[in-house]
């Protein structure tokens, strides 16, 4: 998707991968990459439900063109980033629940979402479920998001994280309630970053360790390193959909390493 009146020096380099893994019939995952407004999206249609592959496909059809209506424009001072972000996630709320009012057979149809923008050396997160974001600096991984899910609530619970059988159930996603709260954070953006936006599919085969050394040995090519951790997914056993996009900025400032806000 374009927007002719974006800046036309992309902010941040961009590849992706979807998948269908080796288990499931059809990919319920969706994404879209807008690099020339600085945007990456990821959703994960909920497993089980009526139609997650229309959800997550709306959810980003939605967000996207929230985004790219919203996006800065000559002669039109922008919404704060954080701001266009949440009514890109409320735009694929009501648009899912929307389509589920109309069309049978599709009520109860949900979706994770996962939206990043990059601006100005800083990075804004919008995040609804279990699709992550991690960033390596350096030689170091980290977990920028946390699982909207019975098992990390269970974990912020002293001896009980791991212990439930509804540990991978969502507390939080889209098409679910009328109102739905992201978990927004800013981040700076230094030198050399790289960051990777991933379904649970990716991140339920493959431990924090072997996205680190993937993305270590071969994050100089960013579409060589997606279809590396999408082959090492389905080597592990490919139980569900994978989705994988990495994002590295082209132009960040230092970052401010008490970064985080939301």
């Amino acid at each position: 998707m374009t927007n002719g009146n974006a800046n036309p020096s992309p902010p941040v380099e961009l590849a992706a991968l979807t998948d269908v893994g080796r288990r499931r019939g059809d990919n319920q995952d969706a994404y879209a990459l807008l690099a020339e407004l600085g945007v990456a999206l990821v959703a994960d249609g909920m497993g089980g439900h009526a139609r997650g592959d229309l959800a997550s496909a709306l959810a980003i059809s939605a967000a996207a063109r929230e985004l790219l209506d919203s996006a800065p424009r000559h002669g039109h001072q922008p919404a704060p980033a954080s701001m266009r972000l949440t009514a890109a996630v409320a735009s694929a709320n009501r648009t899912i629940l929307s389509s589920a009012s109309k069309m049978p057979g599709t009520e109860g149809m949900g979706t994770t979402l996962l939206a990043v923008l990059f601006e100005a050396g800083r990075l804004h997160v919008a995040h609804v479920g279990d699709s992550r974001l991690y960033r390596l600096r350096d030689t170091t991984l980290e977990r920028l998001t946390t699982d909207q899910t019975v098992g990390e609530l269970l974990a912020g619970r002293r001896g009980q994280g791991g212990s439930s059988p509804f540990a991978n159930v969502l507390t939080q996603a889209l098409g679910c309630e009328t109102d739905v709260a992201p978990e927004q954070y800013e981040l700076g953006c230094s030198s050399g970053d790289l960051y990777l936006l991933c379904s649970d599919g990716l991140h339920g085969m493959l431990d924090d360790e072997g996205i680190r050394l993937t993305l270590l040995n071969f994050g100089a090519n960013l579409g060589q390193a997606a279809r590396e951790l999408v082959r090492l997914a389905n080597e592990r056993g490919g139980l569900d959909n994978i989705t994988v996009v990495l994002a590295r900025p082209i132009t960040p400032t230092d970052a401010d390493h008490g970064d985080r806000a939301g």
